[in-house]
């Protein structure tokens, strides 16, 4: 299935009673990275978002630009776990993000979990687009609970929400963990990997994939070059990656 699973367990391991409000919050593409990056305004334009209340799923499509372009949906719901159901309290979603950050704020210290009245279940087209589900969860001494925050995508309405409907069923999540740790375990041993050598591995390729700002030279030592792409050729360095 084409999903990724977030599980959240919170666990209260204080004496008192404790009020929680837990969200997700993600900014919606649904396009090439490089359109976004080319144009991220106006490509968001393009997406329109609904919410389903019985998937519990914000349901995002992306308008197509010309006949060529393929159909593309995503979902974003929330699953609350086996021992949730006597600690939600009240739930809502939102898809503006100017709404949800608010302004002057971010994704640290956004408005929306600062209202008491929550999130304002706006839906629809919108300039800026995120998919956002929160949960209020009261939680009693050494009281827990589980979610899990679903996003899937597919080419049509009815798949995408197929997906959501069946990851409502908690025993689909805990059988998506389990069948992702033996497939992964199983990569490791046909690799002859260590968990020491993946996550020596894990750390460089984060580097290569998402160049850190911590690992470029000082900007005294960038703006003495006089080179252009070409000087990395005898390297063996193409200079594609934006770095």
């Amino acid at each position: 299935d084409d999903v990724e699973v977030r599980l959240v367990t919170i666990t209260n391991h204080s004496d008192a009673r404790r009020r929680l409000r837990a969200s997700s919050y993600g900014e919606v593409l649904l396009g090439s990275r490089a359109a976004d990056q080319r144009h991220p305004a106006f490509n968001k334009l393009f997406v329109e978002s609904d919410y389903v209340s019985d998937a519990t799923a914000l349901v995002f499509r992306r308008r197509p630009r010309a006949s060529t372009e393929p159909a593309l949906f995503l979902a974003h719901s929330l699953t609350l776990g086996p021992d949730a159901l006597t600690h939600i309290t009240h739930g809502a979603c939102e898809s503006d993000r100017v709404r949800f950050l608010g302004r002057g704020r971010d994704a640290r210290s956004p408005a929306a979990l600062s209202d008491p009245a929550g999130l304002s279940g706006s839906t629809g087209p919108l300039l800026d687009p995120v998919m956002a589900l929160s949960q209020d969860i009261v939680l009693e001494p050494s009281g827990h609970v589980q979610l899990a925050w679903v996003t899937s995508s597919a080419s049509t309405r009815d798949d995408v929400l197929a997906l959501a409907v069946k990851f409502q069923n908690w025993r689909e999540i805990e059988a998506t963990f389990d069948a992702a740790r033996r497939k992964s375990e199983a990569d490791m041993r046909a690799a002859r990997l260590s968990t020491a050598d993946l996550n020596a591995m894990e750390q460089v390729l984060s580097a290569l994939l998402y160049p850190s700002a911590a690992l470029r030279a000082a900007p005294d030592v960038l703006g003495a070059n006089t080179l252009d792409q070409s000087g990395l050729y005898a390297f063996g360095l193409s200079g594609d990656l934006p770095i």
